[in-house]
């Protein structure tokens, strides 16, 4: 008798477990195709944060040069570059093309 109910049981235990490997199959085999799907999106992405960041440092770099630029005096007007004070843009220009 009781082995005659262990295989009615053994049988719902086994079958239960070929369901769950299913289960199992189906959602592996699904997350593996949305995986498939979604990376050329995700490296995507990826690449445009990559290139933001970038721009931002550029943008960012040319502003702190803009900045250090309008700090540097005027050379008087009437001065020819080689003349004007080493203090001013025009003598920082003078001295950096030299």
């Amino acid at each position: 008798m009781i082995a005659l109910l262990w295989a009615r049981v053994w049988k719902y235990v086994a079958a239960l477990g070929v369901l769950l490997a299913a289960i199992a199959a189906i959602f592996l085999k699904g997350r593996a195709a949305g995986v498939k799907t979604m990376q050329p999106k995700v490296d995507a992405a990826k690449n445009e944060a990559a290139v933001a960041a970038a721009t931002n440092q550029q943008l960012e770099s040319r502003h702190e040069t803009d900045v250090a630029v309008e700090r540097l005096p005027d050379a008087p007007t009437g001065v020819s570059l080689g003349d004007a004070p080493p203090d001013s843009s025009a003598g920082k220009l003078s001295d950096w093309a030299d």
